[in-house]
């Protein structure tokens, strides 16, 4: 028996994407004096996406007040399935009420300004620069306690519960 692999890779514009697949080909000659027969099967092959902030909207997320957040990198704007990246602001006198996830973890990173966090009922001082990482099941919140805005990137994987 005879097998043969070939990809190839193929580009097609649609305006104002361009989708690039590969195509798996295998021929197969089962014995001399027979025909072949292929089997073709078509993969898209995933692309790096650019979001621009500044074309995301801010929304204030349930369980927040005095906060927006803007959804930069999500299973519906991307083509990730398994992680999100947000950008927060929280106001002077802003929090984030008390709550825990089932699934998802988080990551916060600040930007700017200075959070209270409260986790399982130790509280950390977050500054600019600095990083937390709060598991699935710890209770959360968070409240800005100063005169400026606190600016952070949080990460959730997975994306929601």
């Amino acid at each position: 028996m005879v097998n043969v692999k070939n990809v190839i890779t193929l580009k097609r514009t649609v305006p104002p994407l361009i989708l690039i697949y590969i195509i798996k080909v295998t021929l197969k000659r089962t014995s001399p004096n027979k025909a072949m027969y292929f089997r073709m099967e078509v993969f898209k092959l995933p692309e790096a996406k650019v979001i621009r902030s500044i074309q995301v909207e801010w929304f204030e997320p349930p369980l927040h007040t005095k906060s927006l957040t803007k959804n930069l990198i999500t299973p519906e704007n991307t083509e990730t399935a398994n992680i999100s990246l947000r950008l927060f602001r929280m106001d002077p006198g802003g929090s984030a009420e008390p709550h825990a996830h089932k699934k998802v973890e988080h990551i916060f990173y600040m930007i700017n300004g200075q959070l209270l966090l409260t986790c399982n009922g130790k509280n950390y001082i977050l500054n600019s620069g600095d990083a937390i990482h709060i598991p699935p099941g710890v209770q959360h919140s968070a409240k800005n306690t100063t005169n400026q805005p606190a600016i952070l990137i949080v990460i959730n994987i997975p994306p929601q519960d």
